[in-house]
């Protein structure tokens, strides 16, 4: 970094921000086991997509299985024949992506302000807890942001030099966000929308925002997924419309935090601890960067100045932008009745550019060095690469790689092994890792998810693996034992307890005495 404590060297900071951000996101990213149930739902679908070779149509216990497009999991299925049937497999898709979007950032910040701007901005989200953290889990979201963020960023750059060919890139850039998460892919665009509504010039010439090219690009890469699957199987358009889309945001079906209040519990807790720790060190200089901002404003005539629009427009054009990309999706995200904290992950680009932009400007006033810039980002990478791999070995009931691990840990399966999972919830990171030889069985006999056996038929599922020479393992958690111990044993069947970690339990089984009682005679539950 330049010796002068006020001057910003925009290469070094933007390859410093790379460098860190490759770090952050690489360490330990294969150390942890899929959790449940959405790293395993999705790096189950992806393994599907492997082993039958459709990758049109996705699916989950090799049913159809509609409830995403396809995108992320092409991008997983990448990772899993390229490394393998494991976590760095299933998560690897998530390295290019991270530091994509960590470009993008720097792409949106040098077109809304300038190129150190940019630099800062793109070193501030590498090191952000919420985007990091984000990264290292199996899910959609990450890759969303990253269509959204470049397509953010293409807008803008359009925007700033009236060219038609960074608009294009916007409307291809939101296809490949609609083909990897469908109509909540689009809230960034609505904001785009009002902000260009708002703000646009109509006395100067632009290039018209909906050119024929960049809409048949966006319409070609977004939708032609979806008309091949309407074509192909009658009543999913229905399905899509009835269930993703009405269903999660104007009902509670789906269980994901549906009441109003719920919005401020879910979405500010992860966007405020997610900031950290630039928010905080922004927060150090916070009176004299309010008054900056009040000083750079230009003067508007008195009767304006008491009205929130008054306000919002004496605001530069760039703090506008970054105005109206948070609080557009931030309040269409909370008017919905589904609600995650991932929902909102595309809200820290403008969150941070807003903290670059304020850092800056303590540097360029002398209340800020460089030097604190480039220790925080240092000590936040320490912090989160440590935090990774704490995490990675934390216990957690959830964590489905830690389970498998200790059921091959149990010695040889002889001629092969079946697992035979007793519980209400299908674990799908269980079957990622078990695959073929996993069976599920409901706790009764009124079964309500699909894809389950009868707990009845258990024990007879016990007997046929021992009897044709392979290993019959009974999983569950610690709470249902003594029941299912029970009846296993009342059906002539010799079960050992072998506890696998705090949460789970083994029960290897094997045929009793000769003078045990017939299956048929067992009791059933």
């Amino acid at each position: 970094m330049p010796e002068n404590p006020r001057v910003v060297d925009e290469r070094r900071l933007l390859w410093l921000a790379l460098c860190l951000a490759l770090l952050v996101v690489t360490a330990f990213q294969g150390s942890r086991g899929l959790f449940d149930s959405t790293e395993g739902r999705y790096a189950e679908c992806a393994r599907e997509m492997v082993v039958t070779g459709d990758y049109l149509r996705p699916t989950l216990d090799f049913a159809p299985h509609w409830t995403k497009p396809p995108l992320t999991y092409w991008a997983i299925a990448a990772g899993l024949r390229l490394f393998g049937m494991n976590e760095w497999g299933a998560r690897v898709y998530l390295i290019p992506t991270f530091l994509l979007t960590v470009f993008g950032v720097f792409w949106l910040g040098r077109g809304l302000w300038d190129r150190a701007t940019g630099a800062l901005a793109a070193l501030v989200y590498a090191t952000l807890w919420g985007p990091a953290a984000a990264a290292h889990t199996v899910n959609t979201d990450s890759l969303l942001a990253m269509w959204e963020i470049l397509a953010v960023a293409a807008f803008w750059w359009g925007y700033r030099t009236e060219k038609a060919i960074p608009w294009t890139a916007m409307w291809l850039f939101f296809g490949l966000a609609f083909l990897t998460k469908g109509p909540p892919a689009l809230v960034p665009l609505v904001a785009v929308l009002v902000f260009w509504a708002l703000g646009r010039d109509k006395a100067r010439s632009w290039p018209h925002l909906f050119q024929p090219l960049g809409l048949g690009l966006f319409l070609t890469t977004a939708l032609s997924w979806y008309l091949y699957c309407v074509w192909r199987y009658p009543g999913l358009l229905g399905y899509w419309l009835g269930d993703e889309v009405v269903g999660r945001i104007f009902t509670s079906k789906f269980g994901r935090h549906p009441h109003w209040y719920e919005a401020f519990t879910v979405y500010w807790p992860f966007l405020l601890g997610g900031s950290c720790p630039w928010l905080v060190l922004l927060g150090w200089n916070a009176r004299r960067f309010l008054y900056g901002l009040k000083r750079s404003r230009p003067q508007e005539p008195r009767g304006l100045r008491g009205s929130v629009a008054g306000s919002f427009r004496r605001l530069p054009e760039p703090w506008r932008f970054v105005v109206v990309g948070i609080a557009v999706p931030l309040v269409v995200f909370s008017l919905s009745r589904s609600r995650l904290p991932l929902y909102v992950l595309f809200l820290f680009a403008p969150v941070g550019c807003a903290l670059a932009r304020g850092l800056l400007s303590r540097v360029r006033d002398g209340s800020l060095s460089v030097r604190a810039l480039v220790t925080t980002a240092l000590v936040s990478a320490l912090i989160l690469v440590v935090g990774k791999g704490v995490y990675s070995r934390w216990p957690s009931k959830r964590n489905m790689g830690v389970v498998a691990r200790s059921v091959r840990e149990l010695g040889p399966a002889g001629e092969g092994r079946d697992v035979l999972l007793v519980s209400h919830r299908p674990h799908y990171g269980l079957q990622f890792y078990f695959a073929d030889t996993l069976k599920r069985f409901y706790p009764t006999d009124k079964v309500t998810e699909p894809g389950f056996f009868r707990f009845s038929d258990l024990a007879a599922a016990c007997r046929e693996s021992v009897s044709s020479g392979r290993t019959a393992l009974v999983l569950m958690r610690r709470d249902n034992v003594d029941r299912v111990a029970h009846y296993l044993e009342k059906s002539g069947l010799s079960v050992e307890r072998v506890p696998l970690n705090r949460y789970w339990i083994a029960l290897p089984c094997r045929l009793s005495g000769p003078g045990s009682k017939p299956l048929e005679e067992a009791s059933s539950p």
